[in-house]
């Protein structure tokens, strides 16, 4: 018995051995073609990997996605914001909208090219804007003491404006912004921007033509602004800054100008007082003075602006102010980031990783819209906010805001009609959640 299974298993063997001998001529270089194939991959990846780590530096932080050359020549960033926003009203006379939106839904792009270039590129995915692009812009840094800006960018005038959305203190701007923020004037415009800044100050000054959306005979409208700002003090956590601003823009042909504001919240939608069209309008002169005190966790801010409306043949003359003053402080311990060499807030850097950082901040704010026979509306509003600053990149506001108009809008042709020249007031109870990557 033994000695079958030991012959069945030399004859399996032999079988085995002759298949080998067949099979082996046939595939043996296919296999080592493929070993050598393999073994260059490794080696190619580890080559690349060690190419590019020895060519630049990528990190993925609070301040986006980076990618930086060892020389610095070159750097590539990556991020954006999300803001969802949500409000309840309560009001006398005009109807405002209850509900929630994406208030702003942004990806932008910037970085050097070649060491001394660096650009931006941000859309917005906002519906309401004509134009998705908010910022798209490159500048030469090459200068010493200077910096030239090309492209769509901010018109340099007041703190408020200049300062961005992801760390102003409230959910809203004050009601003055209403004068920058418009079709005609625009918060951001294509022009030609030289900044500059000392140990004690910052300037920022340019020209400018008309809005990315602009059409039709207004595109020959051009403007200039400048602003500057002394900060004699201008530490850590200690700043006293003051400055101002001026602003001119001509209308080429006629214009029809238009001034307007809604409570200081979004989803209002309605706007309480209002100038009506102003047709002919020749030019408009505005200035800003602005004032920033930061000390410890406390914090300061006010600023006037007033508008000079210029009419023409024969057009009179208008005259239109506003103002904001508020004061907040950190009930963690916190500071305000000033920056002194662009003079605005920047990123909130909360101590505690589990606790965040807590603000507290009430505004009182005024726009007035009329002058002799304009009766645009005077309005008031009192805000008052509670920030909680997760960390660097995640916040949730929260804002009640008391609004108060004597009388509102009386134009004809307003969307408030139907409740002209009237005494009005207005609770608004709002919230954001903001991530910015």
């Amino acid at each position: 018995m033994l000695t079958a299974i030991l012959r069945t298993a030399r004859r399996v063997s032999l079988t085995l051995a002759s298949a080998t001998l067949l099979i082996t001529p046939a595939f043996a270089e296919e296999l080592l073609d493929d070993a050598d194939t393999m073994q260059r991959a490794n080696q190619n990846s580890k080559e690349a990997e060690a190419n590019l780590g020895a060519l630049a530096d990528v990190s993925a932080n609070y301040k986006g996605l980076v990618i930086r050359t060892r020389d610095d020549e070159f750097t590539f960033a990556f991020g954006g914001r999300l803001q969802f926003d949500a409000a309840v009203f309560i009001q006398d006379e005009t109807k405002l909208g209850n509900g929630s939106e994406v208030r702003r839904g942004r990806i932008k792009s910037y970085g050097t090219v070649w060491t001394n270039w660096d650009y931006k590129i941000e859309v917005n995915f906002d519906p309401d804007l004509d134009v998705p692009i908010t910022d798209g812009w490159f500048r030469y840094s090459g200068y010493k003491t200077f910096t030239v800006t090309l492209g769509h960018q901010k018109v340099p005038f007041g703190q408020s404006s200049m300062s961005s959305s992801n760390w102003q203190v409230f959910q809203e701007r004050a009601l003055p912004d209403a004068f920058s923020n418009n079709e005609e004037q625009g918060r951001r415009r294509l022009g030609l921007v030289l900044a500059s800044h000392g140990d004690v100050w910052s300037y920022a000054g340019g020209v400018f033509s008309g809005g990315l959306g602009d059409s039709g005979a207004e595109d020959e409208d051009f403007g200039v602004a400048h602003r500057i700002v002394l900060a004699p003090i201008a530490e850590k956590t200690k700043v006293v800054a003051v400055g101002g601003s001026a602003a001119y823009r001509y209308f080429d042909a006629p214009s029809v100008l238009r001034f307007s504001a809604q409570p200081e919240a979004h989803l209002a939608g309605a706007k309480l007082v209002d100038t009506g069209k102003l047709r002919a309008s020749r030019s408009v002169f505005m200035y800003n003075f602005e004032a920033t005190v930061v000390a410890g966790r406390f914090h300061g801010q006010a600023e006037y602006t007033a508008t000079h409306i210029r009419g023409r043949m024969g057009q009179r003359n208008l005259t239109l102010s506003g103002f904001y003053v508020q004061a907040g402080v950190f009930l963690t311990g916190e500071s305000r980031n000033y920056d002194q060499k662009s003079g605005k807030y920047k990123r909130v850097m909360p101590k505690r990783e589990a606790l965040g950082a807590w603000e507290l901040a009430a505004r009182f704010s005024q726009i007035d819209l009329t002058d002799r026979t304009l009766l645009g509306g005077v309005q008031r509003d009192l805000t008052v906010g509670l920030n909680w600053w997760v960390n660097p990149n995640v916040m949730f506001r929260f804002n009640y805001v008391y609004g108060n108009t004597a009388p509102n809008s009386n134009i004809p042709d307003s969307a408030l009609k139907q409740t002209a020249g009237q005494d009005e007031h207005i609770h608004a109870f709002t919230g954001r959640a903001q991530v910015v990557f």
